[in-house]
């Protein structure tokens, strides 16, 4: 049973903005009851990308937001246009495949290819480009101090 969202994957756009979704993903999907939606929201870790959530993950994620005690109401104001006037319910069909609309793809400057990235619960949508000079980014300044114990874990 796959529980993850693993990996990186392209593919191609078609001009109507249908692209098919990785099959391991949608293999995640499946598990966690979401095989015909999911969400996307703009990414508010980096700009450059969109998060992409199962309906339950979802439904968590926004339960936590109304839960969470913002600083001022201005930055629950800003988070509620990323998380809920932002999101976009994403039907999947039998074939495994989404539309990703114009107003999402044209702010990430998503064309002809996608690039969907694993990260575990969810997932991220990039312009493939763009996601290689993200991860540039991300280990440009690696401290080789911050290692993940792995011993334990079979």
């Amino acid at each position: 049973m796959l529980k993850h969202f693993t990996g990186f994957h392209d593919h191609k756009v078609d001009l109507k903005g249908r692209v098919s979704l990785p099959t391991e993903f949608r293999r995640v999907l499946d598990q966690m009851e979401s095989a015909d939606a999911l969400y996307v929201v703009p990414n508010y870790d980096d700009p450059r990308a969109h998060a992409g959530f199962t309906k339950n993950g979802y439904a968590k994620l926004v339960e936590r937001h109304n839960g969470y005690a913002y600083k001022s109401r201005k930055a629950q104001q800003r988070m509620t246009w990323r998380l809920v006037t932002n999101a976009r319910q994403i039907q999947i069909d039998n074939a495994g495949r989404i539309v990703l609309p114009t107003e999402l793809r044209d702010p990430l400057g998503i064309t002809d290819l996608v690039r969907f990235v694993g990260a575990a619960d969810t997932f991220e949508i990039w312009e493939p480009k763009a996601h290689i000079v993200f991860t540039q980014e991300l280990f440009e300044d690696e401290d080789e101090d911050e290692i993940l114990d792995r011993r334990g874990l079979h």
